[in-house]
């Protein structure tokens, strides 16, 4: 019995690697604060990139954990949401909501670079730990966001507050964001004072948008075997039964 194992049946893309960034993902110990950070490692991404939720996530830790710092009681605390504030606001509110999602440019000034990332590309190739001869791709398409908070309260005076007290949050927090896996986030722009009469009956809200561009990776995951097929040749010679 002869036994014949095919070696060229790998394709080239899996036994071939372009440069690949390599992700680590380490533990699930998040550090304090800024300050518990070692030297160098401040504007690292040691943690798995982060699509657009898994930003919204990260502001909202980044929310309360100010809010711990300033010592804001709870009924006070201004509520995270992406619904329309409530019509009876009792306590501020802050919203979010996307205004522009692209495929990320590349080679220039954000949504406007010469070449953009329409698909996804190979990020990094390992050993599949839960299938032998299976190598798992990770994947990833980044993108380009430009999303608005929006600070909400009953007095202009408050939202003129709060607003503030939220730019100091995104510029305080931004090594906390771009440690945990967003590529960027800065503010662009803030948008015109807007009171809105909800309601109709002097029920009036007043808002204060902020526009930020934020910079994610959606990552994906993909187990391919690397030993597609093993061919067996019997060749029994009668002569010798």
């Amino acid at each position: 019995m002869a036994v014949i194992v095919r070696d060229d049946v790998i394709p080239t893309e899996l036994t071939t690697e372009a440069d690949t960034v390599v992700l680590n993902i380490i533990d699930n110990v998040l550090p304090v604060s800024y300050k518990d950070l070692p030297a160098g490692d401040r504007m690292r991404q040691p943690r798995a990139a982060q699509d657009l939720n898994g930003f919204y996530g990260l502001v909202k830790e980044a929310l309360d954990d100010k809010i711990l710092d300033d010592d804001v009681s709870a009924e006070n605390a201004p509520i995270f949401t992406e619904e329309s504030p409530s019509v009876g606001l009792q306590t501020e509110t802050i919203t979010y909501r996307l205004i522009k999602r692209i495929p990320a440019t590349l080679g220039g000034p954000p949504f406007r670079g010469t070449r953009q990332e329409f698909k996804s590309h190979i990020r990094s190739v390992e050993d599949d730990e839960n299938n032998p001869n299976f190598k798992m791709f990770t994947l990833g398409q980044q993108f380009e966001n430009e999303v608005t908070f929006t600070c909400w309260a009953k007095t202009n005076k408050q939202a003129n507050i709060r607003v503030m007290w939220f730019e100091d949050l995104m510029r305080d927090y931004a090594w906390f964001l771009k440690y945990n896996g967003v590529m960027e986030c800065f503010f662009m722009r803030r948008l015109e004072d807007v009171s809105v009469d909800i309601t109709g009956d002097g029920n009036i809200l007043h808002a204060r948008p902020l526009v930020y561009y934020v910079r994610t990776e959606r990552l994906s995951h993909l187990s391919k075997p690397t030993i597609r097929r093993v061919i067996i040749n019997c060749n029994i010679d009668a002569d010798n039964q």
